[in-house]
């Protein structure tokens, strides 16, 4: 293999991993908005016993991402079998929402749920191998990453509202009968099954090969009686059609041995830091750091507050304002795409290369969540008594929510996985997210008392997430002496 080849092989899994992460947000919002509702429907049960159901089959889906999450990234790091992750992956997700449309039994549903929380390590594996893939090319790394959270965000926009689509959809073959409940998972069954096989026949694994090539440059270079430069060495490893294709772009060069080394001086000069020159994981014992847990922990805190907005919004706007689902939606709907129209103008213009920038959206992205849970006590005063007024607020609060998730996950991550070495990436990530899925079902679990009791809940959860910000920023120094 050469590097021009390798080249087209990393951008064919770029485009993939975003096809791939698309279909996790639709998975992930259609199931969770709909669930009930297809209990209720497929098994004639009364709302209080299907609430149980939900409750433990969103309980065994947030299991399933924290085991998925945190082993598949370990497992990513420890072999680099980038394929066998992503098939493995696709095919988890094609079985769980295949079996989730079966609905020949409750159980069956369930199960399929359950193994649908395994496409959580997508994330972990994907972002861990994209770091080792682009670790020399900076402001290319942090695109792809911001590139792939926006099309989850797009996902998560569209499959909170695809199922409407299908409203007037009713099709049964037998027992099983095919809706606006469980038609959206089909079609995700269909193109989860699609990618397994033109991931088995495409993706490659990337920084095991990328580690060959560089073996043999070095040997190459080692063998050599002179200094050569980076081009020369590709000289001897590429022919020259390959070579005068790969310099015409000069995001396609790879940085010489020389400057690699200085960048690893400058790394390793950065306090906090693993010592790059090492080639071991990072055992268990190493995520007991300062930074990591509180960036752990305050990633945490933002999916709390995140999550406990989506469980209030859902229960207040009904039962105490007595919306209709229609108003509900067009509130939901409308900010999410005005969300993500203003984070597609900011990716598209790099807002988010530079490093000082964001470390301090971080810090905002805190405070930010912070104010949102505090808000939620105008609900207990009285002020809101018309629906114009609720409406803007839940707008404004539904804005930040989008914002918030997207600026705080996008960040955390390159903030987190300038903590750790390029081999331990998807391990970190995989943490990471089992942490914050851990506080997510918590707010989930606190969602009743969160809602009537604002006064109580949301000044003590404000004053923790204002607490983590204060000690990240405290850190700022180590935080922005650190690089990729």
């Amino acid at each position: 293999m050469n590097y021009t080849k390798w080249l087209h092989q990393r951008e064919t899994f770029k485009w993939l991993a975003y096809l791939m992460i698309f279909i996790y947000g639709l998975e992930n919002q259609t199931t969770k908005y709909f669930l009930l509702y297809y209990f209720k429907d497929r098994f004639h049960i009364q709302t209080a016993q299907a609430v149980i159901y939900y409750s433990v089959t969103e309980a065994l889906y947030s299991v399933a991402q924290i085991i998925g999450g945190a082993v598949i990234g370990r497992y990513t790091d420890r072999t680099r079998n980038l394929r066998r992750v992503v098939v493995g992956v696709m095919l988890l997700s094609f079985g769980g929402n295949f079996l989730y449309v079966l609905h020949g039994h409750l159980w069956l549903v369930i199960l399929g749920r359950f193994l649908m929380g395994f496409t959580e390590s997508l994330q972990t594996a994907v972002i861990g191998e994209v770091r080792r893939s682009y670790q020399n090319e900076q402001e290319k790394l942090k695109t792809v990453i911001s590139w792939y959270e926006v099309f989850n965000q797009l996902g998560m926009n569209i499959g909170a509202g695809l199922p409407i689509l299908f409203t007037g959809f009713r099709i049964r073959i037998g027992y099983l009968k095919l809706d606006k409940y469980n038609m959206v998972n089909l079609v995700i069954a269909v193109f989860s099954f699609v990618l397994a096989v033109v991931s088995y026949y495409k993706v490659t694994n990337l920084s095991k090969n990328l580690a060959i090539i560089d073996s043999k440059n070095q040997k190459i270079h080692s063998d050599s009686s002179g200094q050569k430069t980076t081009a020369e060495k590709l000289d001897q490893s590429l022919n020259i059609k390959e070579i005068s294709s790969a310099h015409q772009n000069k995001h396609c060069q790879r940085k010489s041995p020389t400057n690699t080394k200085h960048l690893n001086n400058e790394t390793k000069a950065a306090p906090g830091r693993p010592d790059p020159s090492s080639t071991s994981l990072m055992k268990y014992s190493d995520l007991l750091q300062f930074d990591i847990i509180t960036l752990c922990l305050a990633y945490g805190m933002v999916r709390y507050s995140v999550g406990t907005f989506i469980s209030n919004m859902t229960i207040i706007a009904p039962s105490e304002y007595h919306w209709s689902l229609s108003t509900l939606l067009i509130v939901v709907m409308t900010s999410n795409w005005f969300t993500l129209a203003a984070t597609l103008l900011l990716v598209k213009h790099g807002f988010f290369i530079d490093n000082k920038r964001n470390f301090y959206l971080y810090v905002t992205s805190l405070a930010a969540s912070s104010a949102m849970m505090t808000s939620f006590m105008l609900t207990n005063i009285g002020v809101l008594d018309i629906l114009p007024k609720q409406i803007l607020l839940f707008a404004i609060l539904n804005i930040t929510k989008n914002f918030i998730y997207f600026q705080g996950q996008l960040t955390n991550t390159f903030l987190i996985l300038q903590t750790v070495n390029p081999q331990d990436s998807s391990f970190i990530t995989g943490v990471r997210g089992a942490v914050g899925t851990t506080f997510k079902g918590f707010g989930y679990t606190l969602a009743s008392f969160s809602s009537h009791y604002p006064q109580y809940h949301s000044p003590v959860v404000a004053m923790f997430t204002l607490i983590f910000a204060v000690l990240i920023l405290w850190r700022r120094n180590l935080h922005l002496q650190r690089s990729f």
